[in-house]
């Protein structure tokens, strides 16, 4: 069976009805099947926004097939619109075909490779491929019941993730809640007690970023040197590869002088300035970005006030297309720095924290990999279900 003739692709008459709100969904809100970055707009929706998704239905970003921009949509919000970036596939009939099933099929690297061979061969102006490409696609030649237990099997790997990232989340709110508890409305332990000075307790000062930690601006090598065989070191340049706590080392480079050390904070100089991330290894620091190290190494303390000073993007740096910060730009940020005693007590509850964020997202990034390397496998019908 083709991929046309078991799903709708794009159903007609399938655009945007709400006129209260809606939840959008656009290609960048999905990673490789995760749901992020959802955004509820009441008014002024972009002209991108413009199809309507129901439960089963899959989308799938038909921009850049590499990037993995696609998702399984369960009901999970209401009034879901994404954008036209997306191919909606809709089940023509679930007695025949298991939409998960199917869905995982597509998330294959064997389908990706096919889908981006298309793209990068196609005249439009970024890597595409049309919906025609996609229906083209044959399916495994599996019956109605091995297909439910394939789709079992794949989705509990991924019901571990999701369980996982909703305690990441958890855990992110309580640092970044317990920070402005403390620091922004100023109800830390003794506050009854303490005393003001310029709006600030006694003991506390305002500093400038550069003072405080050490900068190291990222400087690109030649590409020349760079490499996705692992060879050198993991390079990042741009928020493209952010993740959604830790850096993913996707491309490397034997080359490299701007290199910043494990647990570093990791601050984007350009469009969008000021998203956050952490290193667990070294890497090579691109021209897009930052390596920010507080010289008392309260990175804990740092990283959560940067997180809430710039939790909306881009309110710092000028540039004529995109924005973008300058190393003196970025060392004359003001940062509020509290007594030492509380500094301390909220570093070592924060460094806590991340350290359980980065054990549940080393145990997703296990349970990925064995997932990838179940998928081939049952696709292809070389592993019996």
């Amino acid at each position: 069976m083709k991929i046309r003739e078991c799903f709708e692709l794009d159903p007609p008459k399938n655009t945007n009805k709400y006129n209260d709100f809606v939840n959008y969904i656009d290609t960048s809100s999905v990673n490789d099947g995760v749901l992020s970055n959802v955004q509820y707009l009441e008014s002024d929706y972009p002209s991108r926004a413009n199809k309507m998704v129901k439960s089963d239905d899959i989308i799938y970003s038909t921009v850049r097939p590499l990037l993995r921009h696609y998702y399984y949509y369960d009901d999970c919000i209401s009034h879901a619109i994404v954008s036209t970036g997306f191919c909606v596939m809709r089940n023509k009939n679930t007695k025949v075909l298991n939409t998960i099933f199917a869905y995982y099929f597509l998330r294959s690297s064997e389908v990706i490779t096919y889908l981006n061979n298309v793209a990068e061969n196609s005249q439009a102006t970024f890597p595409t491929f049309s919906k025609k490409d996609l229906g083209k696609i044959d399916l495994p030649d599996f019956n109605y019941e091995k297909q439910c237990r394939i789709a079992i099997i794949l989705s509990a790997y991924d019901k571990l993730i999701e369980k996982n990232n909703r305690k990441i989340a958890i855990l992110q709110a309580q640092a970044q809640e317990l920070y402005k508890e403390w620091f922004v409305r100023f109800r830390f332990p003794g506050h009854k007690t303490a005393k003001f000075e310029n709006g600030l307790p006694s003991g506390w000062k305002i500093c400038k970023l550069g003072d405080y930690a050490n900068i190291l601006m990222g400087q690109s090598p030649e590409s020349c040197y760079y490499n996705s065989n692992n060879e050198g070191l993991p390079f990042h340049q741009g928020v493209g590869s952010y993740g959604e706590w830790y850096l993913q080392d996707d491309i490397y480079s034997t080359e490299g002088k701007r290199i910043a050390e494990p647990n570093s904070i990791i601050f984007s100089v350009r469009a969008p300035v000021g998203r956050l991330n952490i290193t667990i290894n070294r890497i090579i620091l691109g021209r897009g970005v930052a390596g920010i190290n507080a010289k008392d190494n309260h990175n804990g303390f740092l990283f959560w006030q940067l997180k809430t000073t710039y939790a909306q993007e881009d309110l710092i740096g000028n540039g004529s297309i995109f924005a973008s910060v300058t190393k003196d730009e970025l060392f004359n940020q003001k940062l509020v720095i509290p007594n030492d005693s509380l500094l301390c007590t909220y570093d070592s509850t924060a460094y806590q924290i991340e350290r359980q964020i980065r054990l549940l997202y080393l145990i997703n990034k296990s349970l990925t990999q064995q997932r990838d390397l179940l998928l081939p496998r049952l696709m292809s019908g070389k592993l019996e279900v």
